[in-house]
This record gives C-alpha cells, sequence and structure tokens, in this order.
C-alpha cells in the first residue's frame, strides 16, 4: 500500500476505534473504497450497521476483533500489511519451510494453517517484553540498593554514628528515599499513557 493508500485505510479504520457490548457499529463510510470481509464474504451495511450475510449485526466478539485491527492500522502495527507480492518480493517461514498465501489465508504445502498459526505467524516482532525484563530489574536493583542504604541508616542512628550534629546522612538518605518514590510514580504514569 502507499501511504495515500494507508491514510485513507485509517480514516476508514478509525469509525471502529470503540466497542460496545450491546450496540453494533454506526458505519458512515463503508464500500466505496474498502470492504470488511466476515468468514471471506463482504459484509454489507443496513441502517449503518455491519450486517452479516445472514442478515445479522455482527457478534461482539468479531466486533472486539475488528476493533483491535482498527487500533493497529491506526498504530500501523502489523495485522498482516507487507508491501508488494508475497513469494515475489518477501517470503513467509515456518519451522524452514516455505508458507504460500492463497484465499485470504497462509497455506503449507498447500494445506491451510490452523487459526493460531495463522494469528501467530501474522504478529509483528515486538520488542515491549524486553523492557519490561530490563525495568524489572532496574527497580529491582533500586530496591536492593535502597534497603542496604535505609539499614545502613537505622544502623548508624542506633549506634549513635548519627545525631543531632551530623543529620546530612538521614537527610541524604531521605531525599534519595522520596526521589525513588517520585521516579517510579512517573515511570508507572509515563508507560501507561505511552500510547
Amino acid at each position: 500500500m502507499t501511504d495515500e493508500q494507508i491514510k485513507a485505510y485509517q480514516t476508514f479504520m478509525s469509525q471502529f476505534y470503540t466497542v460496545d457490548e450491546v450496540k453494533p457499529f454506526t458505519v458512515e463510510h463503508y464500500g466505496k473504497d474498502f470492504e470488511i470481509y466476515f468468514e471471506n464474504i463482504p459484509l454489507s451495511v443496513q441502517n449503518k450497521h455491519l450486517i452479516t450475510t445472514e442478515g445479522k449485526d455482527l457478534p461482539y466478539l468479531d466486533r472486539i476483533r475488528l476493533t483491535q485491527l482498527a487500533v493497529n492500522v491506526r498504530d500501523l502495527r502489523g495485522d498482516f500489511f507487507p508491501r508488494g507480492e508475497i513469494g515475489e518480493d518477501f517470503h513467509i517461514y515456518y519451522k524452514g519451510k516455505e508458507l504460500q498465501y492463497a484465499n485470504r489465508e497462509l497455506q503449507l504445502d498447500g494445506k491451510k494453517l490452523s487459526n493460531y498459526l495463522q494469528i501467530k505467524s501474522m504478529e509483528s516482532a515486538d520488542t515491549a517484553s524486553s523492557y519490561l525484563y530490563l525495568i524489572t530489574v532496574l527497580h529491582l536493583l533500586h530496591i536492593i540498593f535502597t534497603l542496604f542504604y535505609v539499614a545502613r541508616l537505622v544502623i548508624g542512628s542506633f549506634s549513635g554514628v548519627i545525631n543531632k550534629n551530623n543529620t546530612i546522612t538521614m537527610r541524604m538518605g531521605a531525599s534519595f528515599w522520596h526521589f525513588l518514590g517520585i521516579l517510579w510514580l512517573y515511570l508507572l504514569l509515563f508507560l501507561l499513557f505511552i500510547h
């Protein structure tokens, strides 16, 4: 897809960002440039609602899937958006064997992949879990370092090293403790709202 087509696709999919358990999607723009297929058959629109071939509203679970696709389109994450032709411009392999693409499905040696493998093969590489481990380890190191430092302060205060004439160590410990609290609160909010 060209950049212009991707922008148009994002605009089309924006009407599916939110899903309601009771109300079906209200569809304003449909059919001119893009259609949505359900079980390899295009959906129709009646009274601004997506209708299956049986004349029913799109089921709730499938509305959730459509919302997830719309969010992926908005964020430019792949649900299978490679540019070019499979087999010519790029190849997809599973356990060392090349996959084929026919009837909107990935196939291995002419047989359709299971639904689980279809979904797994279309997931894009994501490094988010690596950052989670890195942040967790850093948090653990901060906690260990801080506990040793606080233990040193407690021992120093009971042994008389820290007294009313020598409070700089206690003040530094309190500043460090509060800094860590504010830092981790900031990181939590940053990671929650980074999207």
